[in-house]
């Protein structure tokens, strides 16, 4: 089941790909996947961005995991954007991307990102000491 965990920031796993009344119902416009698979819901007017996160190192991917973070930001800032971020589990890399880009962008610390992202899902499996290049 998907996570909202700001306004029109949602993340979750693959398998809620299955569920398109979902992203008609949130107005879902911007699909973010960080697998390594290429499917894509039937919808019109959706936008997809991949970085197969699982398919690398993710440490490697730092410059680009930040500049998906200045993706994001762009656009929810107008608030005409609703953003939708899976991984394979929606456990691990989706939030991990929401926890970035609150630290890069919110008045947060990283070790606040945890406890927020268990707050609106108590599953996640994120903790600040497996990505300090990241969290940071």
């Amino acid at each position: 089941m998907p996570t909202e965990v700001l306004s029109g920031l949602w993340f979750g796993s693959i398998d809620d790909l299955k569920h398109p009344m979902f992203f008609d119902d949130m107005s879902i416009n911007i699909i973010i996947n960080l697998t390594d698979c290429d499917y894509k819901i039937q919808k019109k007017n959706v936008s997809y961005i991949n970085l197969p996160l699982s398919s690398h190192n993710i440490n490697s991917l730092r410059n680009m995991i930040f500049k998906l973070a200045d993706n994001i930001h762009n656009n929810l800032k107008d608030g005409l954007n609703n953003i939708f971020i899976y991984c394979y589990n929606g456990l691990i890399f989706s939030p991990l991307i929401i926890g970035v880009y609150m630290i890069k962008y919110g008045s947060i610390t990283k070790y606040d990102v945890p406890v927020i992202l268990k707050s609106k899902n108590n599953d996640i499996l994120i903790s600040i000491d497996d990505y300090p290049n990241l969290l940071s």
